[in-house]
């Protein structure tokens, strides 16, 4: 008996809340009915946009289908775009498969408008692939040297055509040729407007701070070996009051610093080391140096100023050119300065 009470109770409160809930739907659908307007408006809308429209809440029953219409329509928006990609992609393969037999010179000119984008795709990959590995080579110079001057030492032979006639100031000229490939007047131009202080502050430093590093070095390290540490000393105070040569322009090449203020700063040290490197070696280790001025002067124009220039007119007249051999310059100029240190140390054998 007092299960079935429990059971009228309950249903006459379930009774009245399912009766509210019909009629609510009722008048929601009857009102969509009866606004045709606002219903469209409503389904072309997104659900982000008309949620930030809507101003008034919604009965819980018009929210849900609102949702429902505007899911609808995403989705259809969604397959659609999706057709028109795919009826693309067909097109498209329809005619890279019928490229071979076209026979007009303007259709072929449009449909291979479809292939320079793959073609330029795997050339582009194949090229940063070269570079890439251009690059590692070219970081690994240390290493290069330091194998050419093993070889030098145990097959000074097979290095010693390095050193026959002028073949060193080719090879010298040639890697600064190449240097000046990348250049232009304008560098050289920024150098003086923007960077004007850094050339008597760079050859101050290559006067001042590497003699002093040579001579403490050369103090410390060379001169307690016995027999040969004098002119172990002598040797490394004489390179440290040299001025910059062609190494340092090549290793701003690349470490991608700044190559206009380092053949700058090569020009006038090396006009400047005819009167600074015999009186710093003088002072240093007490002894005398002679300098040939107007050899030192032509050797530096003949082996750093006119290849610059020469390579600058190449990049001016034949940008593209240029443009294809700089890729291969630092790695081969790499291989050629590590031909000369062999030669040099083969020379003087083992």
């Amino acid at each position: 008996m007092t299960n079935s009470i429990r059971l009228s109770i309950a249903l006459l409160l379930l009774v009245p809340a399912s009766l509210q809930a019909f009629v609510l739907e009722r008048r929601s659908q009857s009102s969509l009915h009866r606004f045709p307007s606002v219903t469209a408006a409503v389904q072309a809308l997104p659900g982000r946009q008309s949620s930030a429209i809507r101003t008034t809440p919604l009965p819980p029953t018009t929210a849900a289908l609102v949702a429902r219409r505007d899911r609808c329509c995403s989705q259809q928006l969604f397959c659609s775009r999706q057709k028109h990609s795919q009826a693309f992609h067909f097109r498209k393969s329809r005619r890279k498969s019928a490229l071979p037999a076209v026979a007009s010179s303007s259709d072929d000119n449009k449909e291979n408008d479809f292939i320079d984008d793959d073609s330029t795709t795997q050339t582009t990959g194949s090229s940063s692939k070269l570079d890439e590995f251009l690059s590692t080579c070219t970081s690994a110079f240390p290493l290069f040297v330091l194998g050419s001057a093993i070889l030098g030492v145990t097959r000074p032979s097979t290095l010693l055509w390095v050193n026959g006639g002028s073949i060193i100031s080719i090879m010298l000229a040639a890697v600064m040729c190449g240097t000046g490939l990348t250049l232009k007047p304008k560098d050289f131009l920024q150098v003086w407007d923007q960077n004007w202080s850094s050339v008597p502050l760079g050859v101050a430093c290559q006067f001042l701070i590497m003699p002093l590093l040579a001579f403490t070095i050369g103090k410390i390290m060379l001169l307690p070996i016995p027999n040969v540490g004098n002119s172990l000393f002598l040797g490394l105070v004489l390179v440290g009051c040299s001025p910059g040569g062609t190494a340092s322009n090549l290793v701003a090449l690349i470490a991608r610093a700044n190559v206009a203020l380092s053949v700058i700063l090569t020009a006038c040290s090396t006009f400047l080391a005819v009167v600074l490197t015999p009186t710093l070696v003088k002072l240093l280790v007490q002894s005398q140096v002679r300098v040939d001025g107007w050899l030192m002067c032509q050797t530096t124009s003949r082996i750093v100023l006119a290849p610059v220039l020469l390579g600058m007119l190449l990049n001016s007249k034949a940008p593209r050119f240029s443009q294809w051999v700089s890729r291969f310059t630092p790695f081969a100029s790499v291989l050629i300065v590590s031909l000369i240190c062999g030669g040099g140390v083969g020379q003087k054998g083992p």
